[in-house]
């Protein structure tokens, strides 16, 4: 079976106000694939493996740390650490690619506080054939099997910001 999940008003405003801000003065790096068979490139930036979070963003933890508790991974996905967690981000021109993902399960956070609709930039996940489009919505989450086919949707030529990402690739808890 199947899933995606999606939950809005993750973080607490000040907090997510603040994510906000740190994310607008990451040095991003460019030139990363999400789909290596595909020529197309985004920016680009490992935060930490294997549940560190490196110490130039060490505010990662913040989202990682309120969610698995307000979400109870724990119970509800067997997910109580992180394989990788980076950020990714696209700007007008860029063109997505669908691909799947390692792990067994994506959480992407939107952190852009004062991300439009208008400027598109969401997540397409297909299920069972069927498209499922997770609109970029401020400070929310979505949670989906990794074996899910999706992509970074375009961002508009209205927008001049980067859409930007957190992202964290979990694996299921081993049962002893």
């Amino acid at each position: 079976i199947q899933m995606i999940n999606v939950y809005e008003n993750v973080l607490e405003e000040h907090v997510a106000l603040g994510i906000h801000e740190l994310i607008k003065n990451v040095s991003w790096k460019y030139d990363y694939p999400s789909n290596t068979s595909k020529p197309d490139r985004h920016w680009h930036v490992l935060c930490g493996v294997d549940n560190d979070v490196f110490f130039d963003y060490d505010w990662i933890s913040t989202i990682w740390k309120t969610v698995i508790n307000k979400y109870d991974f724990k119970n509800n996905f067997n997910v109580q650490k992180f394989r990788r967690a980076y950020m990714n981000a696209h700007d007008y021109g860029t063109e997505p690619q669908m691909h799947f993902d390692d792990g067994d399960f994506t959480m992407i956070y939107y952190p852009r506080t004062d991300w439009k609709l208008e400027w598109g930039g969401g997540t397409l996940i297909v299920e069972d054939g069927v498209n499922h489009l997770v609109d970029y919505k401020p400070n929310s989450l979505v949670i989906f099997d990794a074996n899910l086919m999706h992509s970074a949707q375009v961002v508009s030529k209205s927008c001049h910001e980067l859409r930007t990402v957190v992202v964290f690739k979990c694996d299921k808890d081993v049962v002893v």
